[in-house]
């Protein structure tokens, strides 16, 4: 008689994914995978960029990569990738972006199985126009086929109720889109003790984003540039790349303040995480972009306030669910270099309302933001999904 303890006790497999894997600036995705208790996660990718350890992964055969990618990517042909006996396990296939999710159709409805799509803002918020301009194969993959998509994916989570709005306003069925919070791992991002300080590194403010339009880094610098006379020890820290690299590097010396900002470059996370410990305050100036963009939540500002740092956030898309003003952090109307300008000189020059903004940051996260309760809620998902499905046949 074997034992209950020896009892194997075999999960259900989710497919999780994204074209390209893993990018730096979504390290979300990775983590929510390894937070799965309930369900196997099985990385599934076109390309990936490096390996990633502890986590089985389907992804395009290696002979003939090139015909293959094409194939799939143009076509939707599914044959390149590799372990089909991994594939017929799978119990469903959780896509992340919505082009990435008719992309990878194909591969659900021939294994018959569900496809869950989370959009995290770009995807949904960004005009057909501008898409269509970018001149990407997978962009207008993305145009013939979302109808299809909206049709065919069993389930669309919004990251927050401004993105659901937008989604349900862009088209998506309405029935079908839920809103779930992406969690943070409230155990690694938490505030800093005395031993982790940075040595020699002057007080800061940290800017944590791309170097895109949508993310206002000219206002940040422009803000920045009126507060460091007053604050003359002050500086400002940006982790990040892109296309505007050189042009804001350009403003930051027409502002005579290239001196006192640091430009670090694209960082993984776990070496981000002490500069977001030690820093003053977090901002994120975001606006929206010419190509209809927006901010669809700020998960930066709440790993800031896991970390006990307070945050200010311009009220653009969904940085208000991620904020409270005036209780963790500050709210700035989006274009307003005056205000941010004051706002940051206000968390500089008051260590004590910052600490406190700070201390109710972390409460608010660990309540409503905890990576593992909210994967909690997102495997139910998967369960009441799978329940609600009738058996079919398995290729």
């Amino acid at each position: 008689m074997v034992a209950k303890s020896e009892l194997c006790v075999i999960k259900p497999s989710v497919g999780v994914y994204r074209t390209v894997f893993p990018r730096y600036s979504e390290t979300f995705i990775s983590e929510q995978m390894r937070s799965l208790a309930k369900y196997q996660p099985v990385l599934i990718t076109r390309e990936l960029v490096r390996e990633v350890n502890s986590l089985p992964v389907v992804t395009l055969g290696k002979k003939y990569r090139i015909l293959k990618n094409i194939g799939f990517t143009g076509l939707g042909l599914t044959f390149g990738f590799d372990k089909p006996e991994l594939q017929r396990k799978l119990n469903l296939i959780h896509a992340h972006f919505a082009p990435d999710a008719v992309l990878v159709l194909p591969l659900a409805e021939k294994l018959n199985i569900p496809l869950v799509v989370t959009c995290h803002g770009s995807d949904v918020t960004v005009s057909i126009r501008h898409i269509a301009k970018s001149m990407k194969l997978s962009g207008y993959r993305y145009l013939i086929g979302r109808r299809r998509l909206f049709n065919k994916a069993a389930l669309f989570i919004a990251v927050s109720d401004f993105l659901r709005k937008k989604m349900v306003a862009a088209g998506f069925p309405e029935k079908k889109v839920v809103r779930h919070y992406v969690g943070i791992d409230t155990a690694r991002f938490t505030p800093r003790c005395d031993a982790q300080h940075l040595p020699g590194r002057r007080p800061y403010v940290l800017s944590i984003a791309r170097h895109t339009d949508v993310k206002g880094l000219d206002l940040l610098l422009r803000a920045f540039a009126l507060v460091a006379n007053t604050h003359p020890d002050l500086r400002l820290v940006q982790i990040g790349g892109g296309e505007l690299t050189e042009s804001l590097k350009n403003l930051a010396s027409t502002l005579k303040i290239e001196g006192r900002v640091d430009f670090l470059g694209p960082m993984p996370s776990e070496k981000v995480l002490p500069y977001i410990q030690d820093c003053l305050g977090v901002v994120l100036s975001s606006r929206r972009s010419v190509s209809g963009a927006e901010e669809s939540f700020g998960l930066v500002l709440i790993e800031a306030s896991a970390c006990g740092v307070p945050c200010i956030g311009t009220r653009v898309g969904g940085i208000p669910e991620a904020i409270v003003d005036g209780e963790t952090g500050f709210l700035v109307e989006p274009e307003n270099v005056n205000d941010l300008a004051e706002k940051v000189s206000r968390l500089v020059s008051e260590p004590e309302l910052a600490a406190s903004m700070g201390k109710r940051g972390r409460k608010m996260v660990c309540e409503s933001f905890d990576l593992h309760k909210q994967t909690a809620q997102l495997e139910v998902i998967y369960t009441q999904l799978l329940a609600g499905q009738k058996e079919g046949p398995r290729l």
